[in-house]
Protein backbone atom coordinates (compact mmCIF):
# COMPACT_ATOMS: atom_id res chain seq x y z
CA UNK A 1 0.00 0.00 0.00
CA UNK A 2 2.87 2.40 0.95
CA UNK A 3 4.33 1.92 -2.59
CA UNK A 4 0.49 2.44 -4.36
CA UNK A 5 1.09 5.91 -2.00
CA UNK A 6 3.86 6.92 -3.27
CA UNK A 7 2.84 6.55 -6.84
CA UNK A 8 -0.40 8.60 -6.36
CA UNK A 9 2.03 11.45 -4.71
CA UNK A 10 4.04 11.34 -7.57
CA UNK A 11 1.65 11.29 -10.52
CA UNK A 12 -0.17 14.00 -8.80
CA UNK A 13 3.01 16.13 -7.90
CA UNK A 14 4.50 15.61 -11.64
CA UNK A 15 1.60 16.64 -13.01
CA UNK A 16 1.08 20.08 -10.87
CA UNK A 17 4.83 20.76 -12.41
CA UNK A 18 3.77 20.09 -15.64
CA UNK A 19 5.91 17.22 -15.68
CA UNK A 20 3.64 14.78 -18.24
CA UNK A 21 6.18 12.16 -18.60
CA UNK A 22 6.96 11.07 -15.07
CA UNK A 23 3.03 11.83 -14.76
CA UNK A 24 1.87 9.52 -17.36
CA UNK A 25 4.74 6.88 -16.19
CA UNK A 26 3.23 6.82 -12.49
CA UNK A 27 -0.15 6.39 -14.03
CA UNK A 28 0.89 3.46 -16.00
CA UNK A 29 2.28 2.19 -13.04
CA UNK A 30 -0.97 2.65 -11.01
CA UNK A 31 -2.89 0.78 -13.44
CA UNK A 32 -0.82 -2.42 -13.83
CA UNK A 33 -0.57 -2.86 -9.91
CA UNK A 34 -4.24 -2.70 -8.92
CA UNK A 35 -7.73 -3.82 -9.11
CA UNK A 36 -10.87 -1.90 -10.02
CA UNK A 37 -12.01 -1.46 -6.34
CA UNK A 38 -8.22 0.13 -5.80
CA UNK A 39 -8.37 2.00 -8.79
CA UNK A 40 -11.40 3.91 -7.42
CA UNK A 41 -9.61 4.29 -4.44
CA UNK A 42 -7.21 5.99 -6.23
CA UNK A 43 -9.53 8.02 -8.78
CA UNK A 44 -10.68 9.45 -4.57
CA UNK A 45 -7.40 10.06 -3.71
CA UNK A 46 -6.50 12.27 -6.61
CA UNK A 47 -10.13 14.02 -6.37
CA UNK A 48 -9.84 14.36 -2.44
CA UNK A 49 -5.95 16.54 -3.58
CA UNK A 50 -8.13 18.74 -5.83
CA UNK A 51 -10.87 19.26 -3.01
CA UNK A 52 -8.00 20.22 -0.58
CA UNK A 53 -6.92 23.32 -3.60
CA UNK A 54 -10.29 24.24 -3.83
CA UNK A 55 -9.92 24.60 0.05
CA UNK A 56 -6.70 26.68 -0.13
CA UNK A 57 -7.91 28.68 -2.97
CA UNK A 58 -10.88 29.82 -1.06
CA UNK A 59 -10.96 29.03 2.81
CA UNK A 60 -14.15 30.82 3.03
CA UNK A 61 -15.88 28.85 -0.32
CA UNK A 62 -18.01 25.62 0.53
CA UNK A 63 -18.39 23.21 3.03
CA UNK A 64 -20.77 20.12 2.59
CA UNK A 65 -20.67 19.92 6.46
CA UNK A 66 -23.49 22.89 5.58
CA UNK A 67 -25.24 21.85 2.99
CA UNK A 68 -22.64 24.14 0.70
CA UNK A 69 -21.51 22.44 -2.36
CA UNK A 70 -19.89 23.09 -6.00
CA UNK A 71 -21.14 23.06 -8.62
CA UNK A 72 -20.05 22.86 -12.04
CA UNK A 73 -21.81 24.66 -15.17
CA UNK A 74 -21.22 24.48 -18.73
CA UNK A 75 -19.91 28.03 -20.45
CA UNK A 76 -19.50 26.66 -24.27
CA UNK A 77 -22.43 24.55 -25.20
CA UNK A 78 -21.26 21.11 -26.31
CA UNK A 79 -18.16 21.17 -24.57
CA UNK A 80 -19.24 17.98 -22.42
CA UNK A 81 -20.43 16.48 -25.15
CA UNK A 82 -17.00 17.35 -26.87
CA UNK A 83 -14.88 15.66 -24.51
CA UNK A 84 -16.28 13.35 -22.49
CA UNK A 85 -13.53 12.03 -20.60
CA UNK A 86 -13.39 15.81 -19.20
CA UNK A 87 -16.90 15.83 -18.45
CA UNK A 88 -16.19 12.62 -15.97
CA UNK A 89 -13.50 13.76 -14.55
CA UNK A 90 -15.08 17.06 -13.55
CA UNK A 91 -18.14 15.62 -12.42
CA UNK A 92 -16.02 13.16 -10.65
CA UNK A 93 -14.32 15.89 -8.85
CA UNK A 94 -17.38 17.20 -7.75
CA UNK A 95 -19.49 14.50 -6.79
CA UNK A 96 -16.45 13.58 -4.29
CA UNK A 97 -15.83 17.09 -2.90
CA UNK A 98 -19.70 17.69 -2.26
CA UNK A 99 -19.42 13.83 -0.16
CA UNK A 100 -21.40 12.14 -2.39
CA UNK A 101 -20.74 8.99 -2.66
CA UNK A 102 -23.58 7.37 -4.66
CA UNK A 103 -22.58 9.94 -7.37
CA UNK A 104 -19.08 8.95 -7.15
CA UNK A 105 -19.65 5.39 -7.03
CA UNK A 106 -22.28 5.79 -10.01
CA UNK A 107 -19.69 7.70 -12.22
CA UNK A 108 -16.96 5.14 -11.45
CA UNK A 109 -19.01 2.65 -12.64
CA UNK A 110 -20.16 4.61 -15.58
CA UNK A 111 -16.27 4.82 -16.63
CA UNK A 112 -15.66 1.43 -16.08
CA UNK A 113 -18.69 0.34 -18.65
CA UNK A 114 -16.79 2.72 -21.35
CA UNK A 115 -14.16 0.13 -21.93
CA UNK A 116 -10.40 0.10 -20.83
CA UNK A 117 -9.33 2.77 -23.52
CA UNK A 118 -11.95 5.65 -22.16
CA UNK A 119 -11.69 4.28 -18.55
CA UNK A 120 -7.78 5.16 -18.64
CA UNK A 121 -8.27 8.80 -20.50
CA UNK A 122 -11.57 8.99 -17.68
CA UNK A 123 -8.28 8.98 -14.91
CA UNK A 124 -5.78 10.41 -16.82
CA UNK A 125 -8.75 13.68 -17.12
CA UNK A 126 -9.01 13.35 -13.55
CA UNK A 127 -5.86 13.98 -12.56
CA UNK A 128 -5.40 16.59 -15.26
CA UNK A 129 -8.37 18.66 -13.85
CA UNK A 130 -7.14 18.23 -10.25
CA UNK A 131 -3.58 18.99 -11.42
CA UNK A 132 -4.84 22.39 -12.77
CA UNK A 133 -6.02 23.34 -8.91
CA UNK A 134 -2.96 22.39 -7.62
CA UNK A 135 -0.98 24.31 -10.10
CA UNK A 136 -3.86 27.13 -9.35
CA UNK A 137 -2.36 26.90 -5.63
CA UNK A 138 1.10 27.18 -6.31
CA UNK A 139 0.45 30.31 -8.46
CA UNK A 140 -1.56 32.04 -5.64
CA UNK A 141 1.19 31.28 -3.32
CA UNK A 142 4.09 32.90 -5.89
CA UNK A 143 1.73 35.88 -6.33
CA UNK A 144 1.15 36.71 -2.84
Amino acid sequence: MEALTQLISTAYTAAVHGEVDQAANALDAIGFSVDARQMYGVCCAFAEAGTRAVQLLDPTGFDPAKGEMLALSEITPGAAAANPQTAWAQRFFVAHANRDPEMTNALYATAIKAGPEQFSESVAALLLVVASLGRAVLQSRRTS
